[in-house]
Formats: C-alpha cells, sequence, structure tokens
C-alpha cells in the first residue's frame, strides 16, 4: 500500500508538472503574439506619421512654388502692360501662365496626397465624400401653409399659417476659384437637403442654386474657412385647406371638420452656411 501511495504521488506530480509547463508554454505564446502585435501596430503608426509628414512637406513645397509661380506672372502682366507691342514679352507672359496652371496642379495633387495621408486608417462617409455641412435655410413661398385651423360662427377660420419657412439643411457646394475676379472671394454651385421639419419624412424637401463665399484668407491658401451665402430654388411640400373647404365660408353639405391636404410646392431659398475645412 505505501509503494501505491508514493506512486500515485509521484504520477500525480508529474502530471501537474505538464500541466503548468502547459499553461507557461501558453502564457508565453500569447505575450508573444501581444508583443508581435504591439510591434506591428506600432510600425503602422510609424509609417502613418511618416507619410503624413512627407505629404505635408511636399504640399508645403508646392505651395511655395504656387507663389513664385503668381509673383512671376505679376511681374510678366506688369512688364507686357509697360511695352504691349513686345512679342518677347508675350511669349514671356504665356510662359509664366503656363508654370501657373502646372503649379496649381501640382498643388491640388499635393493637398490630395496630404488628405489621403491624414486619413489613412479612417472610414470615408458620405460626408466626408461630398463635404456635407449644416446651413440655416429660408425660404419664401407664394402660398401660405395652412398650420391650424377652427370653425368659427360656422365658418373656416385660418388661426395659423406661414409662407416663410426656416429650418436645418444638410449643404454641399462647389466653388469656382479659379473663375473668382477676388481672393477673398468666390462663388459656385449648391446643393441641399432640407431635414425633418415637423412632418413624418426625414427629408422635408431639397434645393439648388449659386452662392457667394467670403473668404478669411486668400483662394491660395489651405485654410478655406468661409462664410456663405446662397440664393436658389426650393422643392418641398406644405398643407393646404382641402378641396370644397374655403376660408371664411361655411363647411360644404356633409362635411364635419376642417380638412388639410399636402401639396408641391415651391419657392426662394436662402442658404447661410460656413466653411471651416
Amino acid at each position: 500500500m505505501t509503494s501505491l501511495s508514493i506512486s500515485t504521488c509521484f504520477i500525480c506530480l508529474l502530471f501537474s508538472s505538464v500541466v503548468v509547463a502547459q499553461e507557461v508554454a501558453s502564457t508565453e505564446t500569447a505575450e508573444s503574439a501581444i508583443k508581435s502585435a504591439e510591434t506591428k501596430d506600432q510600425e503602422a503608426q510609424l509609417a502613418k506619421a511618416s507619410a503624413k509628414m512627407k505629404a505635408e512637406q511636399e504640399f508645403r513645397s508646392r505651395q511655395l512654388a504656387l507663389e513664385k509661380a503668381q509673383e512671376a506672372v505679376g511681374k510678366a502682366k506688369d512688364a507686357e502692360e509697360a511695352a504691349p507691342n513686345d512679342p518677347k514679352l508675350d511669349e514671356e507672359l504665356l510662359a509664366r501662365q503656363a508654370e501657373l496652371r502646372a503649379a496649381e496642379k501640382a498643388m491640388v495633387d499635393a493637398n490630395s496626397t496630404k488628405v489621403a495621408a491624414a486619413n489613412v486608417g479612417g472610414t470615408a462617409t458620405v460626408f466626408d465624400q461630398f463635404k456635407f455641412g449644416v446651413g440655416i435655410g429660408v425660404s419664401r413661398f407664394s402660398k401660405d401653409e395652412v398650420l391650424e385651423t377652427q370653425i368659427e360662427e360656422g365658418l373656416v377660420r385660418i388661426t395659423d399659417a406661414q409662407s416663410t419657412r426656416r429650418g436645418l439643411w444638410l449643404e454641399t457646394h462647389y466653388l469656382l476659384d479659379r473663375f473668382a475676379p477676388f481672393d477673398y472671394f468666390s462663388f459656385g454651385p449648391f446643393f441641399g437637403i432640407q431635414l425633418l421639419n415637423g412632418g413624418d419624412e426625414a427629408i422635408n424637401g431639397i434645393g439648388f442654386g449659386i452662392m457667394a463665399s467670403l473668404k478669411r484668407k486668400k483662394k491660395s491658401d489651405p485654410d478655406k474657412a468661409a462664410f456663405n451665402i446662397g440664393i436658389g430654388y426650393h422643392s418641398t411640400k406644405i398643407k393646404v385647406l382641402g378641396n370644397g373647404i374655403t376660408e371664411d365660408q361655411a363647411l360644404p353639405m356633409g362635411v364635419e371638420s376642417v380638412r388639410l391636404r399636402t401639396k408641391d410646392e415651391s419657392g426662394i431659398l436662402f442658404m447661410f452656411s460656413v466653411s471651416v475645412f
């Protein structure tokens, strides 16, 4: 019995040692995997930071080149205006303008690379792709929208109506900087979607038109902060009195309450927004 007990204890100790060794090996494997993942993540972060830094340096270099090209065009224009009949000066101006266009294109490409490097690892949404921002819209319609009615002395009375609608919009625009005559001003088309405005539908209307942008810095500056004012067309739905029902008249025979119906309506839209990118 004593020999059997000793053998049993030895087997138990041996089994425990094997289990402990397996646990230690599993722990070491997990720690190694974690360290490997951390190393890969650090390498990815360093690569991302390096790409971003290179893109920013390239952008600054292209920006300086653009400024020099603009200065060269200005000097060539001054020289051409001073001697308008000199063909050499005309050729010089054309050459400098071609260099300016090339510099503008290079800067646009550098800016695209810079933005792409900054967004590595991120997920682009529809707002990122189309640059939708929040704007405030004010619309003016030719026909009043009926909000509340009541029967007073047997006659239909409209107690609340509006011909002007205000609300929040999702707005995007494209500015034609190249054709704008001033450094701190630009213009271009805009498109907007009116958000929920007390109705059952999430999209309450759409609008589009022309927008003017008052910039804080020159158009060539990467800082695009600006205040935008637009005017355009607004298409939506409004509520009006139901068929056969007229204001200040009695209800038709068989009608017990004032019914409203929905109809398409269009009007003038004024849009206000701020650009911060």
